[in-house]
């Protein structure tokens, strides 16, 4: 039997969970257990370093926020100048997803002529298996490139 087991083993019924308590505190060295005082001192202690570390991580984070403004999204960028122009949701979503499979970093260069347009979106397209999904889609975009850029 491990030493934990023999001291429940040798406890004898009390009053419950004060009579574990008493054994294994009993059954602790002297020095491993210090006064209620100290123990109470190190658990504060232990408790502000927590809070203080918690606070820096968080700070942290903000910086590393605040440093990358929010107008500097391309995507976002894309997205309201899309909305800007007029193009539906579904057109909207449709670029957003022409933008990302191409990996183009900077999504709003499509909007500067519709050859660039083509080009990153032609990629993309062809990789589709589907024909009728393909034609759909070449579709859309040319109405889309017909509204942004008439």
């Amino acid at each position: 039997m491990t030493p934990s087991a023999l001291i429940l083993a040798q406890a004898a019924p009390r009053k419950g969970l004060q009579s574990l308590f008493e054994n294994l505190q009993s059954a602790m060295h002297p020095n491993q257990v210090g006064p209620p005082a100290v123990m109470l001192v190190l658990g504060f202690v232990a408790g502000i370093i927590a809070l203080l570390l918690v606070l820096a991580i968080i700070k942290s984070r903000r910086q590393t926020q605040d440093s990358v403004s929010r107008t500097s999204r391309p995507m976002r960028l894309f997205s309201k100048a899309l909305k800007n122009m007029g193009i539906s949701f579904p057109d909207r979503v449709l670029m957003r997803i022409v933008a990302r499979r191409a990996r183009v970093a900077q999504p709003a260069i499509m909007l500067f002529s519709p050859d660039l347009l083509e080009r990153y979106s032609a990629v993309w397209i062809d990789s589709l298996g589907f024909r009728p999904l393909r034609a759909r889609i070449r579709a859309r975009l040319k109405a889309v490139a017909a509204k942004a850029f008439e």
